[in-house]
């Protein structure tokens, strides 16, 4: 009888040993595929972050136009612009976008001025320069900027 139960407390422990790898093994299946779950996702962000970088700041409408309720989508931006500096007259800048609507720019002691990655002085922005803006409106209907990043040429 003894030697019965001692068989049975083994296969007890041996299938105890099996179920606690078999836990392990999906555990760390199940981590691996949140991983990629992940990865894609912020793969899937970026490309289209990358891929609609100008939309995010341009209008498909003429600056002249009367917009109506069908129109509520294609209204300017005015946190933002994406040009070509037309004008640098600090703090005053002058961009030509897309749609050749100009947006004037007020670049203040807090703005942010990178070119590509590094930061630099807002005295290096010159007219023909490519720039991605970004900031807040003021009640004269300019951009006050908050960040602004040179694009390479």
């Amino acid at each position: 009888m003894h030697k019965i139960l001692k068989e049975i407390n083994d296969a007890i422990k041996a299938s105890s040993v099996a179920i606690r790898t078999l836990v392990g093994i999906l555990i760390v299946i199940i981590i691996f595929w949140a991983g990629i779950a992940v990865g894609y996702h912020k793969a899937q962000f970026s490309n289209n972050w990358h891929s609609h970088y100008a939309e995010q700041f341009t209008s498909k409408q003429s600056p002249f136009s009367i917009p109506n309720d069908s129109d509520a989508d294609n209204m300017p931006n005015p946190h933002g612009a994406f040009g070509q500096i037309i004008s640098a007259n600090l703090p005053l800048i002058i961009i030509k976008g897309p749609i050749e609507a100009e947006k004037t720019i007020v670049v203040t002691n807090t703005t942010v001025v990178r070119d590509v990655h590094d930061q630099v002085a807002s005295t290096s922005l010159v007219a023909g320069q490519g720039v991605v803006v970004i900031g807040y409106p003021d009640e004269q209907g300019r951009v006050v900027a908050s960040f602004i990043r040179i694009l390479p040429k």
